[in-house]
């Protein structure tokens, strides 16, 4: 943990880490979150720069890795400005052990928090010839509980 290391991470990764922190290890999906995390903090912090050239990199379990670059186009903002990723992470739910096992294992099939104004997972087949498909919905502006879980 030199100086130079600790401003490193501070200066170009730090950002990115904060919404990872609070949702945990997604794997290579941790890649968009940081994303994401990045440009709402830059925007929030009232930063604003244009063409940017962002390294990506992650490295999971089963050695699956990606390394990749991509530049900011113009326009960002727009976009980063309707995330509300720190606004939706402070509105989770908590739930328990017994809970979340019923999830993980697909007993539950009524929601524990209705969607609203995102995708949530409707159902998954159980058909022989599509059996774990997974079919999602998207739920607009409306406070209705669905059949499957969302979390």
């Amino acid at each position: 943990q030199t100086p130079m290391y600790q401003e490193f991470v501070r200066e170009k990764i730090e950002k990115g880490q904060r919404a990872s922190a609070l949702v945990g290890n997604i794997y290579t999906g941790s890649i968009f979150l940081s994303l994401m995390s990045l440009l709402e903090t830059e925007l929030a912090e009232g930063h604003a720069p244009e063409h940017l050239t962002i390294g990506f990199c992650s490295y999971g379990s089963g050695s699956k890795s990606k390394v990749f670059q991509g530049r900011l186009q113009s326009g960002w903002k727009k976009i980063a400005g309707r995330f509300k990723l720190f606004q939706t992470l402070a509105e989770r739910k908590a739930i328990d052990f017994e809970t979340y096992e019923e999830l993980h294992r697909g007993n539950l099939k009524k929601s524990i928090r209705a969607p609203k104004n995102e995708f949530f997972l409707k159902e998954v087949s159980e058909s022989p010839n599509l059996y774990g498909k997974r079919i999602y919905g998207y739920a607009q502006k409306t406070k209705a509980a669905y059949p499957m879980f969302c979390i």
